[in-house]
This record gives C-alpha cells, sequence and structure tokens, in this order.
C-alpha cells in the first residue's frame, strides 16, 4: 500500500492506524535517510539527497543513481511481507503493481489550516506559510525525481477528503479496497497471516452489536463485521466526502444489516444514508433494522436477549 498526503490532512494518522491495526510495517523517508542511506555512503551524501532533490540524480554506483538505489531497497522489502509506503513517490514506484494500493489523503487549505493552528498552536501566518511550503516541497519532489504530476489523478486508486470523513471511518474505507487487492496477492498465507488474523477480529462499537453476533453464531449464519464501506458523496475533484459500512452482511442471503438501535438524534442521518445507498447501489441488498426490529428478530428466534437503547 502507498500513501501520499498533504500536511494536516491526517495521513500520517491514518497510516499509523493502519499500520497499528493490520500489523503492516510503515516505511517512509525517515527509514531511507537515517536506516539505509548511511549503510551505504556517507553523510555529506543523505545531506545532499535531504536538500536537493537534483542529487537523486547522482550516480550511487557504477550502475545506479541514488534514486535507482531507494527504488530497488523499496521494492526488496516486499520480500518480507506487505508493507506501507509512506511518501517518497511511491506511488510511482509501484504503479504497475496490481496487488498494491494506492491511497490518497487530502482536505481543502481551510480545514488544514485550522487542524495545524489547533494542533501546533501556530499563527495564521505561520501556518499559511507551512502549508503552501509543504504543498510545494511534496510536488517538486515528484515531478523533479520521478517526472510526475502529484496531482494526476490516475496514480490514485482511492482519494479521500478527511473533511467529513474521519480517520477510523477512512481505515475502513482503505481495508475495503484492500480486501479486493488481496485477491492479487504475491504473499502466501504464512506471510500474510497476521494480516488476515486481525482483519478477522471485531471490535464491536456497541454492545447491541455483540449481541446481534452471538444470534447470528447460535444458528449458524454465515456473516461478516462491517466488510464494506460504500462511498455516498464527492467533492468537485472526486474526493470522497461521505460513506457508510453496513454493521453486518449476511452471506447466504446476500444481504446487509444496518442497527438503528442507537441514541435517536443519530438515526434521521443514518436513515438518509441507507437511503442514499440504496439509491447509488440499487444492486445492493440492505435492511435498516431498528430497535423494534431487533427485538422482533431476537424474540422471533426464541433467544433471551434483552436490547438496550444506546443512551
Amino acid at each position: 500500500m502507498t500513501i501520499s498526503r498533504t500536511l494536516g490532512s491526517y495521513g500520517d494518522e491514518i497510516a499509523k492506524k493502519l499500520s497499528q491495526i493490520l500489523s503492516i510495517p510503515i516505511i517512509d523517508k525517515e527509514t531511507t535517510y537515517a536506516e539505509w542511506l548511511p549503510e551505504v555512503t556517507d553523510e555529506h551524501a543523505v545531506h545532499m539527497l535531504r536538500s536537493s532533490y537534483a542529487f537523486y540524480h547522482h550516480a550511487f554506483n557504477q550502475e545506479d543513481t541514488y534514486k535507482d538505489y531507494i527504488a530497488n531497497r523499496l521494492r526488496s522489502t516486499l520480500s518480507t511481507g506487505p508493507k506501507i509506503f509512506l511518501g517518497m513517490g511511491s506511488q510511482v514506484i509501484f504503479k504497475d503493481y496490481p496487488s498494491t494500493v494506492h491511497i490518497r489523503i487530502n482536505a481543502p487549505f481551510s480545514v488544514r489550516l485550522e487542524r495545524m493552528q489547533e494542533s501546533w498552536h501556530l499563527s495564521t501566518d505561520k501556518a499559511t506559510a507551512n502549508l503552501l511550503e509543504s504543498d510545494s516541497r511534496r510536488k517538486k519532489f515528484i515531478r523533479k525525481v520521478h517526472g510526475q504530476d502529484w496531482e494526476d489523478e490516475f496514480l490514485y486508486d482511492l482519494k479521500i477528503n478527511t473533511t467529513k470523513i474521519g480517520i477510523d471511518e477512512s481505515c475502513k474505507l482503505i481495508r475495503t479496497l484492500i480486501s479486493k487487492a488481496d485477491r492479487l496477492s504475491p504473499y502466501n498465507a504464512g506471510q500474510l497471516s497476521l494480516f488476515q488474523n486481525e482483519t478477522s477480529r471485531y471490535d464491536f462499537r456497541h454492545e447491541v452489536e455483540g449481541e446481534f453476533a452471538a444470534i447470528l453464531d447460535s444458528y449458524g449464519i454465515d456473516w461478516e463485521y462491517e466488510p464494506t464501506t460504500f462511498p455516498l458523496t464527492f467533492d468537485d475533484e472526486g474526493n470522497i466526502t461521505q460513506a457508510i459500512s453496513p454493521d453486518f452482511y449476511l452471506k447466504q442471503e446476500d444481504t446487509y444489516i444496518e442497527l438503528t438501535v442507537m441514541n435517536p438524534k443519530y438515526m434521521a442521518e443514518k436513515r438518509r444514508k441507507v437511503e442514499r445507498l440504496r439509491e447509488l447501489y440499487p444492486e445492493i441488498k440492505v435492511i435498516l433494522m431498528d430497535k423494534k426490529g431487533l427485538e422482533s428478530f431476537i424474540q422471533r428466534y426464541k433467544l433471551k436477549t434483552h436490547v438496550e437503547a444506546d443512551q
């Protein structure tokens, strides 16, 4: 997986969370500067690479440039299992790898500015300068080192605008994409065991979801928890701005279940999302199950489960 991000977009936070959830290590530029390059070159060369993108095209040895060395080193890490590559032009280096998913994390400048000021306690002028410098530097790196346009939409499989989609929801979107690409994965079962174990572990957000899962298990109903996230709205640049992950998928029935036994103030929004899901994906079967429907379901299966609405 490669992740390209803008400063203040939550890209680093999303990468870190995915790394924790999936037990996949992150490789970023500090890995190359602080660990790899000192093994094969001197401090002056590392300094030049940090300060001049043109130096990436200097000869590293008789055959390769520094750009070639770093790209080859990144590729070689895949021999030990999947990786999360953060920046470094990895979306270009791995663009022809069919099992690699390429993610772009972004947010409008005004949103990132507000986050920068809040997190780093910066003045408006200072935060603005930092964002402009960062955007320019990253764009220049891709153009000068890899000859590509950072904004080229075809370099990315999924673009997420984090204005309304938080870190957790972004991770779900990315995991849905991973589950599709996993069919093309070159790794054997052993190499993917950590990843597979983690994705099969369910952390229910609501007690009633665990109870509902227990009911399904007791009757041998094959299910998955939030296996798919469906984009619902997009901004002008095609970034996803709203999405929904139905709570359960019943495999044999090919049906999604969205539970609404929660605080009533959130129910109207959930209903709107499900209606939008049905409009955009008419082939998808989805049932919106409220508290009454769930109690009826439980009674129908004669289980003594008491449902309490989220307070």
